[in-house]
């Protein structure tokens, strides 16, 4: 992450800041950031749209909905936060998400902090996993207290994950497609 400003919505921001970009929709586990809002030594900001379906949010100091920003103010949001979170439910609609915003979050260095989503375990050490509402609160006061611990891997751990990666994987998978045709 580029040095520079931070975006306004996130300077000044009480910290620890734990944050979130992204949809804020029914997969929002209201009960963690309602637990988060209660002892959170800093901020939890929430940034992105928030649908008619999202949980309501705690009415509370910490939890801060800051609404959407254009991706490209993102590395500035980044820029104010200490750790990140994926603070989803875990059930049916979420079992098989994928969320590319963990990618997202690694890129930056920080240390992500996130509920026991299945894809999410894939990438265990980098991105400290809680089953509980206490379990996340703990391991989110462990990263801000050493934010850099960790940082060379996650950013490390990116390796092949670049969209030109991607792109050369849907063209391969095109291009078998198209030769399996060729076959009798």
């Amino acid at each position: 992450l580029d040095e520079g400003a931070v975006h306004p919505a996130v300077a000044g921001l009480p910290g620890p800041v734990l944050g979130f970009f992204g949809l804020l929709d029914d997969r929002l586990d209201a009960g963690l950031l309602s637990y988060l809002s209660r002892r959170w030594p800093g901020t939890v900001v929430l940034v992105g749209e928030r649908r008619r379906d999202a949980p309501a949010l705690p009415r509370s100091g910490v939890v801060r909905h800051v609404g959407p920003v254009d991706y490209a103010a993102l590395p500035r949001i980044a820029r104010g936060v200490d750790a990140w979170l994926l603070p989803y439910v875990v059930g049916e609609r979420t079992r098989a998400i994928d969320p590319l915003k963990l990618r997202e979050y690694l890129a930056t260095g920080a240390p992500v902090v996130s509920t026991p989503l299945p894809e999410v375990l894939a990438w265990s050490p980098l991105v400290a996993v809680g089953d509980t509402h206490s379990a996340v609160y703990e391991a989110a006061l462990e990263a801000v207290a050493d934010p850099g611990r960790g940082r060379q891997a996650r950013l490390a751990s990116l390796a092949g994950h670049s969209w030109d990666d991607r792109r050369d994987v849907f063209l391969d998978a095109v291009a078998g497609v198209e030769r399996s045709r060729d076959l009798p």
